[in-house]
């Protein structure tokens, strides 16, 4: 985690409430110095673990438009990339499309991103964690049901 976490004690994490009473908070204050907050909108990082509810994502730090990068970085962990209802990823860094078809993601993840997108510059990133695979959508990715 240290490596994809760029924490220390100037950094507030928010945590779920079954990560915040697990060993974690503990884990991120000797090995990162980072502070556990219970308000998102002070949170640079979020950690949300598979099973739990994705909170919309305006709850979180959305940045200014002289800061953008004062938002929230939120660490998802699905169930897996494969399986569940296809997406289809467009945007800068991104060739032509992918596709992923997301398990562990809320029906509303698509509307939730594009409300996301809608504040550009604004906005929080997100990165999808399933095991050992990782995912990161950053702001600008565009982010569609795949037609069938």
């Amino acid at each position: 985690m240290s490596s994809v976490l760029s924490a220390n004690h100037d950094t507030a994490v928010w945590l779920t409430p079954a990560l915040a009473n697990s060993a974690l908070p503990g884990w991120l204050a000797f090995n990162a110095g980072a502070a556990v907050t219970d308000a998102r909108q002070d949170a640079r990082f979020a950690f949300i673990e598979k099973g739990a509810m994705l909170p919309n994502l305006c709850l979180f730090a959305q940045g200014t438009q002289e800061y953008p990068d004062r938002s929230t970085t939120l660490v998802v962990e699905i169930e897996a990339f494969d399986g569940g209802r296809p997406l289809t990823l467009k945007g800068p860094g991104i060739r032509t499309e992918e596709e992923i078809a997301p398990v562990g993601l809320p029906d509303m993840f698509p509307h939730f991103w594009s409300e996301n997108r809608q504040k550009f510059s604004r906005g929080v990133d997100l990165i999808l964690v399933a095991g050992s695979s990782i995912l990161c959508l950053p702001r600008t990715t565009v982010v569609s049901v795949k037609e069938a």
